[in-house]
């Protein structure tokens, strides 16, 4: 949790245990935990999986951004030949 901005631990923190428990059914291969697993875990286990699901997800839209500016940056350099041409 200490990985996370102030405001995403504060939001999580505020999260009811059903719903940890719920956000963590619901994407379990995110989670990288089994069923069981999810239900057996107390609530400090659940917000730590919540954090790691988050950080997760954040890496990834972080990738998907890099990846959208440099197609992005290739469409308009294809543009520019076409247009020299």
């Amino acid at each position: 949790m200490e990985s996370l901005p102030e405001i995403d631990a504060k939001c999580i923190y505020k999260m009811s245990t059903e719903r940890l428990r719920a956000t963590g059914l619901s994407k379990l291969e995110l989670a990288e935990v089994t069923v069981e697993q999810v239900a057996q875990m107390p609530r400090p286990a659940l917000s730590d999986m919540m954090a790691k699901m988050h950080l997760v997800l954040r890496e990834q839209a972080g990738d998907l951004h890099t990846l959208a500016a440099a197609e992005g940056d290739a469409a308009e350099l294809e543009q520019e030949s076409a247009v020299a041409l």
